[in-house]
């Protein structure tokens, strides 16, 4: 009988592609939310003029405080329990059912839809992300920063991918928006538009689906019968119980990431840069409206920033391969810094100029959710690298929190509520670029090949005893 062999290089390639599309599906959450707030804030308004878009951006962050909780359950519970797999198809489901969640408390309560359309999708990136990266980890050992770069350069292209065809979904006529002189904020009154509103949410959930139903055969795991791989698989025969497993991370998780510095530097620095990265998307295009109201070159905007987003995280995390993590990472946040802090003089005073600075923060501001993953994997090798992520990940909750409050603070009832926001996105970006500098590449690493050896060497003497106390019951008469 016929049979076709794959070589497991154009496996690899096909797992990493297949994660990068996954990738882009789930991070279109955060790329089309800023693009969905305009609309979402006026089909709201149609029966409360009272909502604002500091209270409608609230479905961004109320996602985000329960995020880092299953960054942190991904890695060291529902993994170890149930297998990266099985973790993957759990997050890709969570994921398709949300809009249709959304769509069904669209005309709820705002509380209501920021679960629905809020924690549900969010709480489903972070299944989903560990294990794509693992997967592709798995094929290519040797390039961690180049797969997971190119796995997570997926959510950046989400932008160019979704961006426009939920602009086609909802305004097809680009129909522009309107000022609101009573508010300051600009919205949408066409009923056309708002009546479509509902039914792209359903249309989203449909192509969700059709993508990742092929991704999810090819994305898997490399498995080789080598020497640790044989000894790995007799152990687990003998145990039976993924309770030890869970164990087992949760004990690599305390007694070597906790104890190691950069640990704790890449979660703050996590924080804060969750806390700009989000920020932008969800407000770029409520600035953006304050300069043009031509609905579709701002949703062309917005595509185009997708590939900046997506050349960035590639990028920077390839580059972790060759240089250190602060010295990558401190020059891209001072760089973003300064971008913050000059856009919005620049967006009054020039659109074209606008558009470079916006681009230009697309290109730079989430390259950390790759570099940060590849540094873990350089500085944890191993297979419990995926409990550090989710622990790092954890930070993400403190940065949503962050992000509650300032959309609460600045958009609600603030005269300039855009020249505060970039000046605290631009002190927060600054504060990342000091803390980068602080990361160092090979301390834990040492840790861990020490503790290492000293596990093998009890593990030895342990062998020898035993070996030992058997031979002298043998010998002893009866």
């Amino acid at each position: 009988m016929f049979k076709m062999e794959i070589s497991p290089t154009v496996r690899g390639i096909l797992c990493v592609f297949a994660g990068f599309i996954i990738q882009m599906v789930v991070g279109s959450y955060f790329a089309l939310f800023g693009n969905f707030l305009p609309y979402l804030v006026s089909y709201k308004r149609q029966f409360d003029e009272t909502i604002t878009y500091g209270e409608a951006a609230i479905l961004l962050p109320a996602g985000g405080l329960i995020t880092g909780i299953f960054s942190l359950l991904s890695g060291s519970l529902i993994i170890p329990l149930v297998g990266p797999r099985i973790c993957l198809f759990i997050g890709c489901f969570m994921y398709t059912l949300s809009p249709i969640l959304g769509y069904l408390a669209l005309d709820s309560s705002i509380h209501l839809l920021a679960f629905c359309y809020g924690v549900v999708p969010i709480a489903s990136m972070n299944i989903v992300a560990i294990p794509t990266m693992i997967f592709a980890r798995s094929w290519f050992p040797n390039s961690r920063g180049t797969v997971v770069g190119c796995v997570m350069a997926g959510m950046g292209f989400s932008s160019t991918a979704f961006i426009p065809l939920q602009t086609y979904l909802v305004n097809p006529d680009n129909i522009e928006a309107v000022h609101g002189n009573e508010t300051g904020f600009t919205y949408f009154d066409s009923q056309e538009v708002l009546d479509r509103v509902p039914n792209s949410l359903l249309w989203l959930a449909l192509i969700y689906a059709v993508l990742f139903a092929p991704s999810l055969l090819v994305c898997t795991e490399k498995v080789e019968k080598t020497e640790d791989t044989k000894k790995e698989e007799e152990t687990a025969s003998k145990a039976k119980s993924k309770l030890n497993d869970i164990k087992e991370a949760f004990v690599f998780l305390k007694e070597t990431g906790l104890k190691t510095r950069e640990l704790y530097i890449l979660f703050l620095f996590r924080i804060l840069m969750i806390t700009v990265g989000p920020s932008i998307l969800s407000q770029w295009k409520s600035f953006s409206l304050l300069l043009s109201t031509d609905d579709r070159l701002l949703s062309l905007i917005g595509g185009i920033g997708g590939i900046f987003t997506t050349v960035g995280r590639f990028l920077f995390s390839a580059l972790i391969d060759r240089f250190t993590f602060k010295q990558v990472m401190s020059v891209q946040t001072l760089v973003l810094a300064v971008d913050f802090a000059c856009i919005y003089w620049v967006g009054f005073a020039s659109f074209p100029g606008f558009c470079v600075l916006i681009l230009l923060a697309y290109f730079l501001v989430f390259s950390f959710i790759s570099a940060v993953p590849a540094q873990i994997m350089k500085l944890f090798p191993g297979k419990h690298s995926g409990v550090i992520i989710g622990a790092v990940g954890l930070g993400d909750t403190f940065g949503f929190t962050a992000i509650f409050v300032i959309s609460k603070t600045l958009f609600n009832g603030n005269s300039e509520p855009f020249l505060t926001f970039f000046i605290v996105l631009a002190l927060i970006t600054l504060t990342a670029a000091v803390l980068s500098l602080f990361v160092r590449e090979s301390s834990s690493t040492e840790n861990i090949n020490k503790n290492q050896h000293e596990k093998m060497k009890i593990e030895t003497k342990d062998a020898e005893k035993s070996h030992q106390n058997s031979g002298f019951e043998m010998d002893k008469p009866v």
